[in-house]
């Protein structure tokens, strides 16, 4: 059986519920909106257009918790093609052929 583990499947939610905040297919009211880097530097050739940024949280680490901490790392290292994917199904297509490699 080539089941996927938890895990994965908890992360490939947060990465699409992630997708449809930010192209807004789902209207959210997040308190802290996730910090976007719109600034794109002259030679970061790794990151796309859509880098977000963890919350600083000195006192708070509920928070550490939230889906928009939750998912910063595993976002920022998602090709651009997949991060700017037209339709939510083809995010979802290729976000699994990414997931699997």
């Amino acid at each position: 059986m080539n089941l996927t583990n938890l895990q994965i499947r908890r992360q490939r939610g947060d990465l699409i519920q992630m997708f449809k905040i930010f192209n807004k297919l789902e209207i959210v009211n997040l308190v802290n909106d996730p910090c976007l880097n719109t600034v794109k530097r002259k030679y970061d050739l790794k990151s796309h257009n859509r880098t977000i940024y963890k919350e600083k949280m000195k006192y708070f680490q509920a928070r550490f918790n939230f889906l928009t901490n939750r998912v910063v790392t595993t976002w920022n290292k998602l090709p651009t093609d997949i991060v700017n994917a037209q339709s939510l199904n083809s995010f979802k297509a290729k976000l699994d052929v990414w997931i699997k490699d």
